[in-house]
């Protein structure tokens, strides 16, 4: 029997929960950043900094005497809307550090929850799809966020499939529904498109279509 959606959101905010009390420490700041991630901290600073200011960054002048930055907003995809969470949350007392963990965090359920809705459509089943949800929140995925930049891959590749497989499963006489699943899949590629290794994404959706055709 299907899950009612009353029944089915609370265990997703008590999922949550769970995995902030498992990453608290990462969370906290007590345990720090390793690997790529350091380098990421490092780039939204800088962008989020000059952003607030009113400036968008075209050159840094405090790294090797000033270089152009192009490449390190290309790294973490400077055209993000999501990244404004970060801002708001200084403006709201945060230090840089937590308000960037606490977008690292959210960002990361952001993505979960795109994965739930592309299985939800593909298993037309909410409990299956809730299952699906639990293996990729506990998943090893869930620790890269602190050592890696997938996140900044993932949530978006996740909603774009999610437009993508919602786009072909409307009738043609749901307009209003495909222009969503449109709208939507244009705005994760340009997330996608802009972000560091924009040919991993294009390789996973290739496979992807690949192994759609053969299944199908």
């Amino acid at each position: 029997m299907k899950p009612t959606k009353q029944v089915v959101w609370p265990f997703f905010l008590l999922s949550f929960c769970i995995w902030i009390y498992c990453f608290r420490d990462f969370l906290s700041g007590k345990f720090s950043l390793t690997s790529d991630a350091l380098a990421y901290v490092e780039h939204f600073k800088f962008f989020t900094d000059q952003i607030s200011s009113g400036v968008y960054p075209l050159w840094d002048p405090t790294r090797d005497g000033g270089v152009p930055v192009e490449f390190f907003l290309r790294r973490i995809g400077s055209h993000n809307p999501f990244y404004f969470l970060i801002i708001v949350l200084q403006k709201l007392g945060l230090s840089f550090l937590h308000a960037y963990l606490s977008f690292l965090a959210f960002y990361f359920f952001l993505g979960t929850l795109g994965f739930y809705g592309v299985a939800k459509q593909i298993f037309k089943d909410s409990l299956s799809a809730f299952v699906a949800f639990l293996f990729i929140l506990f998943s090893s995925l869930g620790t890269r966020i602190f050592d890696s930049y997938i996140i900044l891959t993932f949530t978006p590749l996740m909603w774009f499939f999610y437009f993508l497989v919602g786009f072909f499963q409307t009738s043609p006489d749901e307009r209003s529904k495909q222009k969503f699943c449109f709208t939507g899949g244009v705005f994760t590629l340009m997330i996608l498109f802009n972000t560091y290794l924009p040919f991993y994404f294009a390789v996973i959706v290739a496979t992807f279509m690949l192994s759609l055709a053969v299944t199908f």
